[in-house]
């Protein structure tokens, strides 16, 4: 059996990558010293002119071109009653408008630049879910995780209570274990992460658990990963999905995840060590991870 592309050490950036994504194909680094961009295997200082950018707590770096209602353009709105404002998610709708989760007020949409050029911030699901127990009313706040929209349109919310999905202007929850990442695959699939296992559906209805572990085969031979709380899902150009673990690299087969470690993880005696992961960007040809020992490449399957 061949040996299956394994992870590379690149050039390190400038300075220890907190976040990767993607511009114009390109890889994007955001450092402590600023925004780079890897050209022909070498770091250059991404000049941020017209740019935004937005640090996801799951790892994905968002950076757009500002104009029009892209999240990058999107401010967010004030604090309130002295919380600190954080972007949890960010997703384009089919009609180019910007909806984002975050912390303090739920998931929001934001309308194309009114007076003075800013978008405008509508409150579209409560940060805050009413819930009706033995005749007492209790609040339970709503973290939103990830963003997702499907090719009917459809927009599909990861909370900290659950998977809810927008259609045709109703509010439906299919899955209400908490959730951590959505993603659509390339033949519609959704596909979830969990804390435990995440889930799968090809209708939005019936959601299916999966495999809580994923292997990886070579020559060398084979390699196990813990499949369970998966950070980020990254889709592909051409809608292959890849996900990021603490501890490790996914890449999603169709029906299940499997491993591809092979250069992240150090296979010792009697086990095996994994490289800390942080952050992960996906491009045509290839997949990159910001690790504790700095960022690592490697071409897709």
């Amino acid at each position: 059996m061949a040996t299956p592309p394994r992870w590379r050490e690149v050039a390190p950036p400038p300075a220890d990558a907190r976040g990767l994504g993607t511009l114009d194909g390109a890889l994007v680094a955001l450092t402590g010293a600023g925004l780079f961009t890897l050209t022909d295997a070498a770091w250059a200082r991404l000049d941020v002119a017209g740019l935004g950018a937005s640090l996801l707590p799951s790892g994905r770096l968002v950076i757009r071109r500002v104009g029009g209602p892209t999240p990058a353009s999107a401010p967010a709105p004030p604090p309130r009653d002295g919380d600190v404002v954080e972007l949890t998610a960010l997703a384009i709708g089919p009609d180019g408008t910007a909806w984002s989760g975050v912390r303090t007020s739920g998931l929001s949409f934001y309308d194309a630049p009114g007076p003075g050029g800013l978008n405008v911030m509508h409150p579209a699901y409560p940060v805050m879910e009413h819930l009706e127990r033995d005749g007492a009313v209790a609040r339970k706040r709503l973290a939103v995780r990830d963003l997702a929209f499907d090719a009917r349109g459809r927009l599909w919310v990861a909370t900290s209570e659950g998977l809810e999905v927008l259609e045709d202007g109703a509010w439906r929850k299919p899955l209400s274990q908490a959730t951590t990442q959505v993603a659509i695959a390339a033949d519609g699939s959704i596909v979830v992460g969990a804390p435990t296992a995440g889930f799968r559906s090809t209708d939005g209805v019936t959601f299916r658990s999966l495999p809580t572990h994923a292997t990886e085969q070579g020559s060398w031979g084979s390699l196990e990963l813990d499949a369970k709380n998966v950070q980020q899902i990254e889709r592909a150009p051409d809608g292959a999905l890849w996900a990021r673990l603490g501890g490790g690299v996914l890449t999603w087969t169709g029906d299940r995840w499997a491993s591809r470690n092979l250069g992240l993880t150090v296979i010792l005696g009697h086990g095996s060590r994994s490289l800390r992961t942080s952050s992960l960007a996906v491009t045509r040809d290839d997949v990159y991870v910001a690790t504790s020992a700095g960022v690592f490449h490697r071409e897709r399957d």
